[in-house]
């Protein structure tokens, strides 16, 4: 995203592309798995009042008490935004919101999904205010063995690299495809090759399941395309919502810090931002005083 959605130009100074080391192993370093089974809101949890009450503590692991919420996932309409930012936190998806022309990433007032961890960075970075409509949440224990788990594969990773040994490479891929296994839609069809001899003998046997095939050109091979059952489909998507708005808390504490530093940012991505590079040192220092 550009800064204020607005293309961005600068002559004057050296810019650097500031870049974050292993994103999402990095937000599962600081993160849980939600354990036990979701349960519908009642009316009367329906607030971000009630929410921020009962929700565990940072590093609380099991329910004590009135923090027996470990986490939620909610629909929340927002009513007022108290800091408008010039690289939102608030993401306006125009299906939730098809009556507003706004660009996704925007000071604007709408219905957004959240996690605990998104509602309080609204909260926190944004002085956001909202009605809770509807959602789910945990009640179970926070499960932390995964920070464990990736620690360790990370450290092995920096150990082959040091070592110039090419499975570092093979590290380096599991550690970022821990994010992707967790939130993996259904997989809905399948190809498969055959020899032409085997077709017809392949199609009567399948013929339920083919949506279409074809010869393959220049070969004695013929493609089929068939649907594939999600009746035994699996994903972790609370896990892999939460890698993302951990991974967006990460970058947040450094984009915010700038910009209340009034420092100018030029761009940003998901683990990356374009800012002057002699405002490095400034940021650094503000950022430990912080954090």
């Amino acid at each position: 995203m550009l800064s204020d959605n607005i293309k961005q130009k600068s002559k004057k100074k050296l810019i650097a592309d500031f870049d974050a080391v292993s994103l999402y192993p990095s937000a599962i370093a600081r993160l849980y798995t939600l354990e036990g089974i979701p349960k519908v809101l009642k009316d009367e949890m329906l607030s971000t009042e009630y929410l921020m009450r009962h929700l565990f503590d940072d590093d609380q692991k099991e329910p004590i008490g009135e923090k027996f919420m470990s986490g939620f996932f909610v629909l929340i309409k927002i009513t007022k935004i108290g800091i408008h930012r010039h690289f939102p936190l608030i993401v306006c998806d125009p299906e939730l919101n098809p009556e507003l022309n706004v660009p996704r990433s925007s000071n604007t007032c709408c219905l957004m999904y959240v996690d605990h961890i998104t509602l309080q960075d609204l909260i926190k970075y944004q002085g956001v205010k909202c009605e809770v409509l509807q959602g789910y949440y945990y009640d179970g224990n926070r499960d932390i063995r995964i920070r464990d788990e990736v620690k360790k594969l990370f450290e092995l990773r920096l150990k082959y690299k040091k070592e110039g040994n090419p499975l570092q490479e093979n590290i380096k891929l599991i550690l970022n495809s821990i994010y992707g296994k967790t939130i993996l839609s259904p997989i809905e069809s399948k190809i498969t090759i055959v020899n032409d001899k085997d077709a017809i003998r392949y199609a009567i046997r399948n013929y339920n399941h083919i949506v279409k095939f074809e010869g393959l050109d220049g070969s004695d091979k013929t493609i089929f395309k068939l649907t594939k059952s999600i009746c035994r489909h699996f994903n972790f998507c609370p896990l892999g919502v939460n890698i993302l708005s951990m991974s967006k808390r990460i970058m947040c504490e450094v984009f915010c810090t700038a910009e209340d530093m009034g420092l100018q940012i030029f761009y940003q991505d998901c683990d990356s931002m374009h800012i002057f590079n002699e405002d490095i040192p400034k940021l650094a220092a503000e950022f430990k005083k912080r954090y």
